[in-house]
């Protein structure tokens, strides 16, 4: 994996850097310009990498950034004022999106580092991504910041797949849902894995979203037996850090549909409901800072870690 001072975890990137990393997209407000996604994709990862480093410094060099812009294929670069001050203050939304009572103070504000603040104010209108990055920024601070990671709640695409109560398959189908067991435990990952690889093709699908290329994404289930359904749910990103709703809207439908087709030889009319966008809890999986509960009453990915990571 890269190294964590250039890229953070949660923007779940490779050593190749495919796309642009936070680091990396400070420079280019910094400098006022904008490399396109296919730019990005077209230079050579250490090109990638030198952008990324000088990025996640506390002062960026201009010249040193101009030296590397020399070097990208200049059709794929947009030009716009440079806005370094981006960072001087957290944006007037941040505070709701963390929860907090008040806005942070500027004393606050100035012991996070220049990267810190940049992907702050850059996550403020995406909760999902910034209730997961905050984890690896507030540790960042230089002494104690009160900043809590409440319960989340924020937009999310949900889909739910009904079985058919009337059909003489419903209690096989529902004990191997609950235990795991359809398609030899590995049903709900291969449904899982076909909802990701249709969530990282929206770009190529949608022609509205042609230019909007996927970053992070979040999908998983969570079976309910006392209803007789599955739910699946996800939080898919831009590469700018915008919630991207068509990406989490595939990747649910697609998943659903997927498990529906392991099983629909036997359960015909079990159908897809409720696909939408809404503002709601993280009702799937589970949260790592979570506590697992006693429930005994829903069964969901998190009791089958080892199968399958959470986050795509």
């Amino acid at each position: 994996m890269p190294d964590s001072a250039v890229v953070f975890k949660f923007e779940e990137l490779g050593d190749d850097l495919a796309r642009a990393p936070l680091a990396a997209q400070r420079l280019f407000r910094w400098t006022g310009m904008h490399l396109k996604a296919r730019g990005w994709a077209a230079i050579r990862p250490e090109l990638r990498r030198a952008v990324a480093v000088e990025g996640s410094k506390e002062i960026i060099s201009t010249s040193l950034a101009q030296a590397i812009f020399r070097e990208l294929p200049m059709r794929e670069v947009e030009m716009h004022p440079p806005y370094a001050e981006y960072e001087i203050e957290p944006r007037p939304e941040l505070a709701q999106a963390l929860n907090l009572s008040q806005p942070l103070t500027r004393e606050q504000w100035h012991a996070f580092p220049g990267i810190a603040r940049f992907a702050l104010n850059a996550l403020s209108n995406n909760a999902r991504l910034l209730w997961r990055a905050i984890g690896e920024i507030r540790p960042m601070a230089r002494g104690p910041i009160s900043i809590g990671r409440n319960p989340f709640r924020g937009l999310v695409a949900s889909c739910e797949l009904a079985l058919d109560k009337t059909l003489p398959s419903y209690e096989p189908i529902l004990r191997l849902l609950v235990g795991n067991k359809m398609f030899d435990g590995k049903g709900f990952v291969l449904a899982r894995a076909a909802g990701l690889r249709a969530a990282r093709r929206t770009q190529e699908t949608l022609d509205m979203q042609s230019e909007t290329a996927l970053g992070p994404i979040e999908l998983d289930w969570l079976v309910e037996p006392s209803r007789g359904a599955v739910l699946w749910q996800a939080h898919a990103s831009s590469w700018g850090g915008d919630f991207y709703p068509a990406a989490s809207l595939i990747a649910v439908t697609v998943a659903a549909t997927a498990l529906l087709d392991m099983m629909y030889e036997v359960q015909r009319s079990a159908s897809l409901r409720a696909a939408h966008i809404a503002e709601d809890a993280w009702r799937v999986g589970r949260d790592d800072d979570e506590d697992d509960g006693e429930s005994t009453q829903m069964f969901n990915s998190a009791m089958f870690a080892p199968l399958s990571s959470r986050k795509g």
